[in-house]
Parts: C-alpha cells; structure tokens; sequence
C-alpha cells in the first residue's frame, strides 16, 4: 500500500517513542547500521541469508527486538504484509533488523543494536530509506495512536499512567494498565473483544512504555495473546454437565480432595445436597487443537458456541482472587466458588490455577428479527499450561434453584432442547 508521511525530518517522537529513545545509541553503530541497510538487497539472496526463521523469530534477540518484532508480527497477522527479522554483524558488532512488507512497493524498517537499543527506523522506498529523526517514529503507520476513538483513549490512559501525576509516578501498574485496556476491550457484546488494531496498540505500549510493573507486563501479554489476530483454534469431545455433578460428595466425585475438600459441602452442612449455584451454574471442558502458545480466545469461543450456544465476550485476564470475586458476585458463597475454581483446576489438569479470563457471555434473541444480541450471564475460562485443554463455569445473571440439568441449560440458553446430564452440541443455534 502507498505509504504517506511527512519529511522524516520533521518528524517528532510521542511520548511513549521519547522514553524508549531515551536509551543510551552508540552514533558510530548507528550510522554503520543505517549505511549497511543502504546497500542490502532486503528482497535478495544475502538477506535471505541473515534471516532468522520465522519459527524462532519471536523468541530470538534481546527483549527490546522481541517487542519490536512482535508488534510488526501483528501486522503480519492482519494481513497486511509479512514481517522477518535478521540478524548481521555490522561494524564488528550484532545488528538486529525488523523488515515488514506492505501490499506495496514499501517497507518499515528497524535496526537495534546487540542490547536491543535502538539505532534507526524508516520506510524503504524503490531506490532509498527515508529515515526517521528519531528512532521508533515509523510505528505511527504500523500502529496510529488515533486509529480509532478505542486506541487513542487507551494511549491517553497510558501516557497519563506514565506521568508523574498519576497515583504510581512514572511506573505503569497494573490496575492502570487494566483501566487504560477496558478501552480496548469495550462494553458490546462481540465475541472479538480485541481487533487486530486494538491489539497492536497494547503490543505498541509494551514495546514503548518506560517503566511497568512486572505484573501489569504479564496483564498487557496476556491480553494481546488472548486476542492475537489470525489465530485458528479447533475444539474436539466438548462437554457441558451442571456444576454440582462435580461438586456433591454422596457420589462419584471431579473434584480435588485436601484442604478444600468441605468445599463440596453444602453451605448448609448437608453433605447430600448439591449445592444451589452449582445446579444452576454449568462446566464446559475440551481438548483444544492449534499452534501451541498462549491461551485464545477463539479455542473460548468455539467451546461454549458448541457447548452451550453462547458467546464470551470482553474477557480480561485475572488472578485466582479475581475471579473468585467475579462468582461471588454472580451469586456463589465463597465455599461455594472455590469450589468451582477447585473444577476448572482438575479438568485443565495443572493443579492450581493462576491466571483465568472472565467475562460475560450472550446469545442472539431468536425472538427478534434482528437478531439483537442478549447478554446470559457471566464466565469463567482457563486453559491448561500445554493450552492442549480448556474449561469455563458459566453462570446466569440471576441465580436461581432449577429442577434440574435441562431448566439449567434452558436458563442459560433460552431452548428448552437438552435432555438431562449433558448438553449436546447439536442444541439449536440462534
């Protein structure tokens, strides 16, 4: 695609871009790495030859050229052009380069030096590099900061967070990182929480952000990674069983046994009765086909379509703590929800779980003509550690005592179809 910009001269770096050029460019590697990118052929055999293969590119260089390279993968992912790391020596010295493609004849262009510091960027034109005054500015056309009112209002936030002003001084924590993502994240019901865009701003403010917390690192991951664009997920052998199959002791039993094992106990004392929430909330566990990594949301979406007829939407990553608290708001005692949790631990198979995604889930009003997305409830997700298996708790808005499994599934999916125990994954779509 044509590439438009002002004189590169003239070009002025954002704050977040000011913070990561603020480390320490060795000049003389600079103007080396700017005159070998001059005279590669990046279309050639010779850079073929330094390019590191894309199933290792993710993961080699140093962090810096990791970001980086996961920003313009996100590119990739959106089909807009193919990005390739290379990896060269330079004045006696390691170069790293991020090339990306457009659909046109241009191409962005990044060096690093052996750290990860960085050296140039530019755009490469059919017979010159239009470089950049500072370092990082050519992201503006990978990723705007004013893409859409979502991405800047992030941005917003996160510059705020980065300002001596906000309540954590220049460090970005998590609950700010998190308030600046709910922009992202939004309030419609769409089971695709996260565009592409969207995710390429949280891969921007990684690369770029100064100082943040380890944990409010792991949150901005994780939330780009549940929502990577271009990510296929197959969902095989979908189960869907009320709740309280798993959490009665009078019979068979999926739950873990130790210290919380009284929280198969009825809140009452009565050993022999399941538990109200758990008659009314639903599991659903899977085995999950894909490209290994992190957990995604598409694998989320396919298991409780399947399972349930529904839809997550807005899910965020969150701590045990977290999501404890989001069942005892939907209803569960506190026994009673981690219990619950106790169920996604055995069925992911790793123990005790850190990290869930919780969110809402919907379903389309058959009732309507068109078709007007309703929200059912809220839920629960987890994948294991291998992402090979997945599980959710799904609750309904209003908790209330069904007869039994198929007035559960009926609460839940507003079709009275499913036979008792099990929710097939032939139940009538919306």
């Amino acid at each position: 695609m044509p590439i438009h910009r002002t004189d590169p001269a003239a070009s002025a770096p954002t704050a977040a871009t000011s913070s990561f050029a603020d480390e320490s460019t060795p000049s003389t590697l600079a103007t080396a790495a700017r005159a070998w990118a001059e005279g590669l052929d990046f279309a050639g055999a010779a850079a073929r030859r330094l390019a590191v293969a894309p199933s290792r590119a993710a993961t080699s260089g140093p962090v810096q050229v990791q970001r980086a390279y996961a920003l313009y993968r996100n590119w990739q992912d959106r089909d807009v052009g193919n990005a390739t790391l290379l990896k060269a020596t330079v004045a006696g010295e390691q170069v790293w380069a991020v090339r990306t493609t457009t659909d046109g004849d241009d191409a962005f262009l990044e060096l690093f030096g052996p750290r990860g510091a960085p050296l140039a960027s530019g755009v490469i034109g059919v017979a010159s590099i239009a470089w950049d005054a500072v370092p990082g500015a050519v992201r503006d056309l990978v990723a705007p900061r004013d893409a859409s009112p979502a991405i800047t209002a992030f941005n917003d936030a996160m510059a705020h967070a980065a300002t001596a002003q906000s309540g954590s001084g220049a460090t970005v924590r998590k609950d700010e990182l998190r308030a600046a993502a709910a922009a992202l994240v939004g309030t419609e019901l769409s089971s695709a929480s996260v565009d592409g865009q969207e995710e390429g701003a949280i891969r921007r403010a990684l690369l770029e952000a100064g100082k943040l917390t380890p944990a409010a690192r792991a949150y901005g991951l994780r939330t780009a990674d549940l929502y990577r664009t271009g990510e296929s997920r197959e969902v095989l052998g979908v189960t869907t069983v009320p709740l309280a199959d798993g959490m009665t002791t009078s019979g068979p039993s999926v739950g873990p046994s130790g210290p919380n094992a009284t929280a198969n106990v009825a809140p009452n004392g009565d050993a022999s009765a399941p538990l109200s929430f758990a008659r009314t909330a639903l599991v659903s566990s899977c085995d999950v086909k894909g490209r290994p990594g992190a957990p995604h949301n598409n694998a989320f979406v396919a298991m409780t379509l399947q399972g349930m007829q529904l839809m997550p939407t807005q899910l965020v990553p969150s701590t045990r703590t977290e999501a404890l608290a989001a069942l005892r708001a939907a209803g569960a005692s506190t026994i009673e929800a981690r219990a619950a949790l106790e169920q996604l631990d055995v069925r992911t198979g790793n123990g005790a779980l850190k990290v869930f995604y919780v969110g809402k889930v919907y379903a389309h009003d058959a009732a309507s003509a068109l078709s007007v997305p309703t929200e059912r409830g809220i839920g629960v997700f987890a994948a294991s550690d291998d992402v090979k298996k997945a599980a959710s708790i799904i609750v309904p808005r209003t908790i209330a005592v069904p007869p039994g499994p198929r007035a559960a599934v009926a609460a839940l999916t507003g079709v009275d179809r499913a036979p008792d125990g099990v929710v097939p994954s032939g139940i009538a779509r919306y």
